[in-house]
């Protein structure tokens, strides 16, 4: 697979690539993870949004971002990162803090510390060690996909680190716990499988040997843990993710050929409902039959 980018096409960057900035993979044309994650959940419209305003900025993101630099382009991180001792994001000192370091992003004091802590937590974990040795930060892909009605669609991705002699891609997270079903919901809620399954597809389409993708877990809250999990092309993971993003780009390159810009019709339309308010729904029926059956002023013929 191509592995450099002499001369980076955005308009046709189909190929693996190379040190692209990104900047120029989020202008690059090609759909990607996030917009296919707001599609699924929502609509055209929130999909347009996306694209003028991003997702905004939280503790939360900073932080992730941060400890992505710090784990995996530690060289990178005093380039691109500027700590602080304020404790506090509500005054002057912060916001001339913010215009002597524009264009970098800022920590707070507390931020920047626990970014030290997971960034540890990491180094300290042999786990997490073996699976990051001979990381090469960020290679891009982009790809062009048959939609489920015939259409093609230019797809990108971009893990947080691939590993090219092991055929292997690789994102950092950071979560609340660790636990079975916490992890089950983070990878369902912000769709980290549809990220491996694309990376899967990505990738082989342009040659390379794709074998696996891992997630490195980094829990945020004390005790500050790690916990590495595997993906593979035979995982359940894996063939839940093929079908949402079967389904999302057939209905995202639909949108986009019919230029839709809005989320719902003029018509009213019914609302499903979800399994756990039919059970809680026929809890109810059952209740309620229980009380008639023993309701004290029924009179027996």
């Amino acid at each position: 697979p191509q592995m450099t980018t002499p001369h980076f096409d955005s308009a046709k960057p189909h190929g693996i690539h190379a040190d692209i900035s990104d900047d120029a993979y989020s202008a690059a044309a090609g759909v990607r993870r996030s917009e296919l994650k707001i599609l699924a959940n929502g609509t055209p419209k929130d999909v347009i949004h996306y694209r003028s305003h991003g997702i905004g900025d939280s503790p939360a993101l900073r932080i992730g971002s941060a400890t992505d630099l710090a784990v995996l382009t530690p060289e990178l991180y005093d380039e691109r990162v500027a700590e602080s001792d304020i404790a506090t994001r509500r005054s002057a000192a912060w916001r001339d803090f913010e215009d002597v370091h524009a264009g970098k992003l800022c920590l707070t004091a507390s931020e920047a510390q626990q970014v030290h802590d997971l960034t540890a937590a990491v180094a300290q974990s042999k786990q997490a060690q073996h699976w990051l040795s001979g990381t090469q930060r960020q290679l891009s892909a982009w790809w062009d996909h048959t939609t489920l009605h015939g259409d093609t669609l230019l797809c990108k991705t971009r893990p947080d680190a691939v590993i090219a002699d092991k055929g292997r891609t690789l994102d950092l997270k950071t979560c609340q716990d660790l636990d079975d079903h916490s992890l089950n919901r983070s990878c369902r809620d912000y769709a980290y499988d549809l990220q491996a399954y694309m990376n899967a597809e990505g990738f082989l389409s342009q040659g390379f040997d794709w074998k696996e993708h891992i997630i490195i877990f980094v829990r945020k809250r004390p005790p500050i843990d790690v916990r590495c999990v595997v993906m593979t092309i035979s995982s359940p993971w894996l063939t839940r993710a093929e079908h949402v993003f079967n389904q999302v780009t057939t209905r995202y390159a639909h949108m986009v050929k019919n230029d839709e810009r809005h989320g719902w019709d003029t018509r009213a339309t019914s609302l499903p409902m979800e399994n756990w308010i039919e059970n809680e729904t026929l809890e109810l029926e059952r209740q309620a039959l229980e009380l008639q059956n023993h309701n004290p002023n029924k009179t027996n013929d």
